[in-house]
Order: structure tokens, then C-alpha cells, then sequence
């Protein structure tokens, strides 16, 4: 059973369309309760790098960090089974791309892989 905050947490994020129950059983059925442990961990520890990689990249204007953060959070995302989230983070890694990257967007993506993260932390703990 989920705890109050674990349960909001989880409720933010499939309200915002990035975190379904469906995917996480897909993710435990693919890589292990274990490995899906290890991979939400692994996203988790990486949290802090990555938003000072956007706060560096949207200082400078940085481009090609700016496309490369955004594609790396399409990919994690996809990986949690976070489709909506992976597309939107598609729209700005083509956006970055082209030079026309919304630093609004960006960071407002970055929180919901934050929260994508932290749900998905607070339902493999659930079990």
C-alpha cells in the first residue's frame, strides 16, 4: 500500500499521462522486479547531473547539449513506458535541433521526468 505522499506522487504523474500501471508491469516483466529496481535507481542518481546540464546548456545557448539533454529524456522516459512525456521531449529535441528550443518546455520537462522518476521509485517500493 502506497503512503499519502507516495500515492499523490503517483496520481501527478498518471494524471499528466507519464506513468501507467501497464508500463511499470511492462518494465518489471522485462527486465525483473531487480533490474527495474537497478534502472529506476540508476535514473534517479542521475537526476542532479542532468538538471545542471540544462541549467549550463540554457545559460550558454549550448544547442547541441540542449538537443542531447532532450533526447536523453525521450529515451529514459520511453524506457518507464511514458509515451506522452517521450514525445514532447521529441518535439524539443527537434526544436533544439533547429535552434528554436523553449526553455520553459524544457525545464517544465525535466520536473516531469523528476516526478516520472520519483513515482515510479514509490510503486516498485510499494511491492
Amino acid at each position: 500500500v502506497l503512503s499519502g505522499t507516495a500515492r499523490r506522487q503517483v496520481e501527478a504523474a498518471t494524471a499528466a499521462g507519464d506513468l501507467s500501471g501497464d508500463a511499470m508491469a511492462e518494465v518489471r516483466r522485462t527486465y525483473g522486479d531487480d533490474g527495474a529496481r537497478e534502472i529506476v535507481q540508476a535514473l534517479d542518481t542521475e537526476l542532479p547531473k542532468q538538471r545542471e546540464e540544462l541549467r549550463r546548456a540554457l545559460e550558454t545557448g549550448d544547442r547541441v547539449t540542449l538537443k542531447r539533454f532532450a533526447h536523453t529524456l525521450k529515451s529514459c522516459s520511453l524506457m518507464l513506458g511514458a509515451s506522452a512525456l517521450g514525445q514532447a521531449c521529441e518535439v524539443q529535441e527537434r526544436l533544439a535541433d533547429e535552434g528554436g528550443a523553449d526553455a520553459e518546455a524544457l525545464r517544465e520537462l525535466m520536473a516531469r521526468f523528476e516526478r516520472l522518476v520519483q513515482s515510479a521509485r514509490s510503486a516498485l517500493a510499494a511491492d
